[in-house]
């Protein structure tokens, strides 16, 4: 059963349909998939099937992959080892459902070229059928889908949806058919829900997505527990035994969704938005998430319980440079590479072909640019990219800078003695990166800080830092003892201390969701006609300091006991005597 967009409660029948598609011969260009026949079905009839002995659902699940080939040169996810790894589960689970909890249009360098073209074309493939429609695979939307937020940008959206040759879940958001003269976003493989077989378990799905960006072509999200308490009653009516929430919220929202439903909640959450691997249970049921890149999947297989409580065993696969890949998908990937890395030469930098591996710099020492690292920590990366953000505005009296480690996206580490090419450059900064002044108290600073630290699990709010240094308290997701770094020495930061602060245009900007920043106002923004380009400011100090190179690194500007060294914080006059460090 899937509830399209358009109509209440339409049944289709998404068992063994073997659906054609226009075929896609050429990298560069997609089609989207012929639409199935459906068949219409009561839900008291689907409610009624027999029920076989030893029934058991096999799920499969994905969350926040950009980059169709993998990470750290292709050692490691990618989109080749999900399918293996589906081919491999297939064999004693052939009905299996494939899963993606959003997070996978945008952003990244071959997206800024296709548009997500390019990753619909190898999800496409997931089913070992590349031009055969998939009812038996999910996809919902993570904030990033809406990274192109404008009105005219709904027509590119739509025609990615259609595209597809699986089936998306909106079920909390409202998409507008039109936008004034354009087109809207109405694809027909739009779904609200669905209710599935797999091993016999009368399964059903229904999606939940943030509201962080909300583009112009999307009227409203409806609150998750509004959306999730009406779909999961419908689900279970309609005969569903076991009700997934395909989830892209952080994983605080998660939390609260279970404990606020209870028993009119989802049986089990497969979600994403963290990029780091999940597994929490909150009042018996689990929300899981795998680590971003597909660097592992989740393996999901459920046993409808007889007191009613599905028994749920979950498995976390590790795709590795030792996990198998797919040799189709593998030529699929590298021939979208090859025209990328050509096209965003000539047509995107107006460069020869080839340009990517111009050499900027050299680093003496290894850069740490991995999610789980730069999202967490203080990394030299992190502070040598602050670094330079700080001493772009040196001469106006500048006081700190820190920059949301989500628009640092490199994620993998640059090996000591390596040349910084053009490649690295571009991969880190996917977004724009113009920066701005900001007058800030230290009041606002903590708020910004704690809101950083807050929920650390990985996310892309969580700040790198230069100018000034705090200690993290990770089990009380605090910050504390923030402390103004100046060349006469460490002082305190007071609430009532006024600082200039430079940061990312991002994060002082509401219509783009600031990364939950709401404590920055356009109004504390410093006039500037010309503001500097953070990359630009990067590459400028790379090639000034090409010989000997760059060596960055972390001094103990976040200070967290779970990764001991030194620690520039000293104690503040705001904080408790019996709190702060002997």
């Amino acid at each position: 059963m899937s509830i399209p967009r358009h109509s209440f409660l339409v049944l289709l029948l998404g068992l063994g349909l073997g659906i054609g598609t226009t075929a896609c011969q050429t990298v560069g260009t997609a089609h989207p998939p012929t639409r199935p026949q459906t068949t219409a079905e009561t839900a008291s009839h689907v409610g009624t099937q027999a029920e076989p002995a030893g029934r058991q659902a096999t799920l499969l699940h994905i969350n926040d992959v950009y980059r169709i080939g993998g990470v750290d040169n292709g050692q490691g996810g990618g989109l080749a080892r999900v399918r293996a790894l589906r081919a491999e589960l297939e064999e004693e689970a052939p009905d299996l459902l494939f899963l993606h909890a959003g997070d996978l249009l945008f952003p990244s360098m071959l997206s800024r070229q296709f548009q997500g073209a390019q990753m619909i074309d190898v999800l496409n493939m997931m089913n070992g059928e590349r031009h055969q429609f998939d009812p038996r695979m999910l996809a919902t939307f993570g904030n990033h889908e809406f990274d192109q937020e404008d009105a005219e940008d709904a027509a590119m959206l739509d025609r990615r949806i259609e595209e597809s040759a699986f089936f998306w879940l909106a079920s909390n958001i409202n998409f507008q058919p039109d936008v004034g003269s354009k087109q809207g976003v109405e694809a027909w493989n739009l779904i609200d829900s669905k209710l599935i077989e797999s091993g016999g378990v009368r399964l059903g799905l229904f999606s939940l997505s943030t509201d962080m960006v909300h583009p112009a072509y999307v009227t409203s999200f409806d609150p998750p527990a509004t959306t999730a308490r009406r779909l999961v009653k419908e689900l279970r009516e309609a005969g569903a035994e076991v009700v997934v929430a395909l989830t892209h919220l952080p994983l605080s929202d998660d939390i609260a969704l279970l404990q606020a439903l209870g028993d009119d909640g989802p049986d089990l959450v497969l979600g994403g938005h963290e990029h780091a691997r999940i597994e929490r249970q909150v009042h018996g049921r689990w929300i899981l998430k795998a680590d971003a890149e597909a660097r592992s999947a989740t393996v999901v297989r459920i046993r409808p319980g007889a007191s009613g409580a599905p028994r749920i065993e979950f498995e976390a696969r590790q795709l590795d440079a030792t996990a198998d890949v797919d040799p189709a998908v593998m030529e699929v990937v590298a021939r979208w590479t090859r025209q990328h890395d050509q096209e965003f030469c000539s047509e995107k930098l107006q460069l020869t072909p080839g340009c990517l591996d111009d050499v900027f710099g050299h680093t003496l020492v290894r850069l740490s640019g991995e999610e789980l690292d730069i999202r967490r920590f203080e990394t030299n990366l992190g502070n040598w990219v602050a670094d330079r953000a700080l001493a772009a505005f040196a001469e106006e009296g500048a006081d700190i800078a820190f920059i949301n480690s989500g628009s640092l996206r490199l994620n993998q580490d640059i090996p000591a003695a390596t040349d910084i090419t053009r490649r690295h450059i571009e991969e880190t900064f996917q977004f724009s990166s113009f920066l701005r002044r900001v007058r800030i108290t230290g009041e606002i600073l903590q708020q910004a800080l704690d809101h950083s630290v807050g929920n650390w699990t990985g996310e892309g709010k969580w700040l790198q830092v230069a100018g000034f240094a705090f200690r993290h308290d990770a089990e009380a997701q605090r910050a504390d003892r923030l402390t103004l770094l100046t060349a006469e020495g460490p002082r305190p930061i007071r609430p009532e201390d006024e600082l200039i602060l430079v940061t990312g245009n991002y994060l002082v900007t509401p219509s783009r969701g600031q990364d939950g920043y709401t404590m920055l106002h356009p109004d504390m923004v410093i006039p500037d006609d010309h503001p500097p380009e953070l990359k630009a400011l990067v590459v400028e100090h790379l090639q000034a300091t090409r010989k000997p190179g760059i060596a960055p690194r972390v001094e103990g500007r976040i200070c967290n006991s779970e990764r001991p060294g030194p620690c520039l914080a000293i104690p503040g006059p705001a904080v408790p005597a019996e709190l702060a460090d002997p």
